[in-house]
């Protein structure tokens, strides 16, 4: 079931969200209600796009080092050389807190 408020349909779902924003006396309208929704859906969407700007970025300077031959092999000495500046890095941690 659609109800329409200035020509936008809703779902019965976003029906009752309307109603009980303007009957908790925060809002005024409905039309109050849908621009402060959009408003943060425009936020979201921003921080979102910025997020997404970051994780691109660092993507393009990952193949770039790859490109350029910065990088070196991971395999099983690689795994044990960081297992054991781990383990290391928590014993002074320990020491620190003891």
């Amino acid at each position: 079931c659609m109800k329409s408020f200035d020509g936008i349909a809703l779902s019965a779902k976003a029906q009752k969200v309307l109603a009980a924003r303007l009957a908790s006396g925060r809002y005024k309208s409905p039309k109050a209600v849908v621009e402060n929704a959009l408003s943060l859906l425009d936020s979201v969407d921003r921080e979102h796009d910025a997020r997404l700007a970051t994780i691109n970025a660092g993507i393009d300077r990952g193949l770039a080092d790859l490109d350029a031959g910065r990088y070196s092999i991971f395999d099983k000495e690689a795994a044990e050389r960081i297992k054991r500046m781990g383990r290391e890095r928590l014993g002074q941690l320990k020491r620190k807190s003891a």
